[in-house]
């Protein structure tokens, strides 16, 4: 791979004198591979080396039935035209096979920290060095990056193409569909769901009308935001984007922390923001009011809940862990939901 992928940057940079040094794998991710690249070339004659992130797609047994790397690639191409801090891409798209095997594409590598998830950030890890002033600090830069995304007027970046064949008034209706589709292909592969199922069928019951469009980031959340000190450098992990209720990203950052950390029965981290801070900073920088936010936390918790039914069922079949645990729907996804159906049942 090494000599096929140094050949190929070097064609699509026009430099002879790149070459790869080194190789290593980030622990995060499960929809695509990801390898950090050093790279080094000659800059007016003095040796300089950089990074360099690969993302190529699944060989493995995929999270989703269906995974499309080049929109990825697409949507990364159209906001590096914004002023969002983006990773800048390296050279074109890949699709021929005969390269690496698999379709890829290369970003430069921004140099920062991301917060952990596995292990729980709220548990363990470099968060637990800040202060909690820093933590704010932090927390509130990525809650402000998501903000200014759902703010980005998605038509001047040509994002029409986010909208796929849906007319933009049935934008959720679509949204629905495929997390029905979603859910049908997990139980498929494993067993009912009649939990998630009944979460499903509320949210179809109580659709909200009269929503606003906007660039949606799809996966906000602090485990896809780069910091450097307490600033979010990048926002990374553009496989989720998507045009709808922009409220749908404050949603999800909401949801995935609360269910990283409730929902694994762990203390939320001392000095993160209380969820009416988050959602004040939020409103100021995407510009929109946080209406609907309780239909799209369900939202988020259902979505989640089938992510972690088909990762829990993976990492069981891989011996990963034990099948009597039933991480399928022992997990802090589920929990959430379950609490959320049953409250709203009451």
């Amino acid at each position: 791979m090494q000599t096929k992928l140094t050949n190929w940057l070097q064609s699509q940079l026009q430099d002879n004198t790149l070459k790869i040094i080194d190789f290593s794998k980030p622990t995060a991710g499960a929809s695509n591979e990801t390898l950090i690249l050093k790279v080094s070339h000659q800059v007016n004659g003095a040796l300089a080396e950089k990074g360099m992130v690969l993302r190529l797609a699944s060989s493995e047994i995929s999270l989703f039935e269906t995974y499309d790397l080049n929109f990825q690639y697409k949507v990364q191409q159209h906001l590096s035209k914004s002023k969002l801090p983006i990773p800048k891409l390296v050279g074109n798209f890949e699709s021929d096979l005969d390269v690496l095997g698999r379709e890829f594409y290369v970003m430069e590598m921004i140099e920062g920290r991301v917060p952990n998830e596995n292990p729980l950030y709220h548990s363990e890890g470099w968060l637990h060095t800040l202060t909690h002033s820093e933590i704010e600090d932090l927390w509130l830069s990525g809650v402000g990056m998501t903000g200014e995304i759902n703010g980005l007027d998605w038509r001047q970046y040509g994002l029409e193409f986010l909208l796929k064949d849906t007319l933009e008034k049935n934008l959720l209706q679509s949204k629905l569909t495929e997390l029905e589709r979603y859910l049908d292909w997990t139980e498929s592969l494993a067993r009912p769901y009649p939990s998630i199922r009944m979460g499903l069928d509320w949210l179809k019951l109580h659709q909200p009308s009269s929503e606003p469009t906007a660039l949606c980031w799809g996966d906000a959340k602090l485990g896809n935001c780069l910091f450097k000190g307490t600033k979010c450098v990048a926002a990374l992990d553009w496989e989720g984007a998507n045009l709808g209720n922009p409220v749908s990203d404050l949603a999800w950052w909401l949801i995935l922390d609360h269910a990283l950390s409730y929902g694994y029965g762990v203390p939320r981290l001392a000095g993160l923001p209380s969820k009416e801070i988050t959602i004040k900073h939020w409103e100021k920088h995407s510009g929109f009011e946080a209406n609907h936010l309780p239909y799209y936390e369900m939202f988020a918790a259902v979505k989640f809940s089938i992510i972690m039914a088909r990762s829990g069922k993976i990492w069981m079949d891989k011996g990963w862990m034990s099948h009597e645990l039933e991480f399928d729907i022992n997990n802090g996804a589920h929990k959430v939901m379950s609490d959320l159906l049953s409250s709203k049942e009451k």
